[in-house]
């Protein structure tokens, strides 16, 4: 299953390439979509490049409109990124195939299977909040 679903994911990664966005601008784009705006350095530490590298692949980004650069008013050699509307169509059309794939997953199985399949997240949120309540009380 999970090599399946790498490969399904790796298939709505070229689509996305083929549209001029690298697996580099899919990464960053999910990073800032979970972390919200992020300066220049600290997505440069995310990503586990350097300033420049970060700064080049942000231009690159800037000019396929899929993220946007604000400086601060404060200091201005600090560099907000955030996503722009292209970013956001390009997460949203890589989460809609996600959801029509995974429709179509749940659309094969019989009644037993889906009735085991919710039986085991059942199971996992206990465990999330047993181990939630375990971190709570530490």
């Amino acid at each position: 299953m999970r090599a399946f679903r790498a490969a399904d994911e790796r298939g709505r990664v070229r689509r996305l390439l083929q549209q001029s966005v690298s697996l580099q601008h899919v990464h960053v784009l999910m990073v800032l979509r979970a972390a919200g705006p992020l300066t220049i350095g600290t997505l440069a530490r995310t990503l586990d490049v350097s300033v420049a590298s970060a700064t080049g692949i942000v231009t690159r980004m800037e000019e396929r409109e899929l993220v946007e650069r604000t400086r601060s008013r404060e200091d201005r050699r600090v560099v907000t990124v955030s996503l722009a509307r292209g970013g956001n169509a390009a997460l949203d059309q890589l989460d809609g195939r996600a959801r029509e794939h995974f429709k179509l997953m749940l659309d094969s199985l019989s009644i037993e299977e889906l009735e085991s399949l919710q039986a085991g997240f059942r199971a996992l949120r206990r465990a999330h909040d047993t181990l939630m309540a375990q971190y709570a009380s530490a």
